[in-house]
């Protein structure tokens, strides 16, 4: 695949379980562009209602950059690998982040994953 080099593309960044919101505030610290989908679920326990925020993909989170730059996600704490088919970077179009921003904000409520299908 060849792509244009200057052009900021989504990719997909696996992370350690449990880890997607502290990678993503590292990630934001370094200056890039991260989409982590967050599902709000109302949890009840025998006292109290609380909201809870959870990752739509478990372990996964989205960040926009420039591929030659994919290094310096590697070295960020919490960071298992950037995701690749074929041995290729895998690109998430933008289609699907609105999408999945669209789905989210309109309010609909999907089930958590905790994988992808290419």
């Amino acid at each position: 695949m060849n792509f244009d080099s200057k052009e900021k593309k989504w990719v997909a960044v696996y992370t350690k379980p449990r880890h997607e919101k502290v990678v993503e505030e590292h990630l934001r610290d370094k200056g890039l562009e991260v989409y982590l989908p967050i599902l709000k679920e109302r949890r009840k326990w025998s006292d109290r209602k609380i909201w809870i925020e959870h990752p739509l993909f478990k372990s996964y989170l989205f960040i926009r950059i420039h591929l030659r730059d994919s290094i310096f996600i590697l070295k960020t704490p919490g960071v298992v690998r950037i995701i690749k088919f074929g041995g290729e970077i895998a690109i998430v179009n933008n289609s699907s982040i609105r999408a999945i921003k669209l789905m989210l904000n309109g309010g609909y409520i999907p089930e958590p994953t905790d994988y992808f299908i290419k």
